[in-house]
């Protein structure tokens, strides 16, 4: 569909990827497992409550830290959507609500 959009980033290893999805009414930000073959490759998903429309597109971005332990969804530098690797947790994103999550001191994410 034309007002689609859909971003991904791959961590190093080639496991895992953070999707961002928008179909032109919700958007979704998705941790996704590259290693499953069979079965359920979403491991996590956050419904971001944000306005996004096609004129965002180029202001979107997903992104891994210098650890590539977490991947976050960003609207220029805003992160809007969180998933931890290290927490072993399946189902939900660090951040699930209204207002913007805050970037650990610390972290960058390129």
């Amino acid at each position: 569909m034309a007002d689609d959009i859909f971003i991904t980033s791959t961590r190093t290893k080639g496991d895992y990827a953070g999707v961002f999805e928008y179909d032109g009414e919700t958007s979704y930000f998705y941790l996704y497992s590259l290693g499953i073959l069979d079965g359920k490759k979403i491991v996590g998903a956050i419904g971001l409550p944000y306005e996004i429309t096609m004129e965002s597109e180029p202001d979107l971005s997903v992104r891994w830290n210098k650890q590539e332990t977490k991947v976050g969804v960003f609207l220029r530098d805003n992160l809007l959507g969180l998933f931890n690797l290290g927490l072993k947790s399946s189902g939900s994103g660090d951040f699930r609500g209204v207002t913007l999550p805050n970037i650990p001191d610390g972290e960058t994410f390129s």
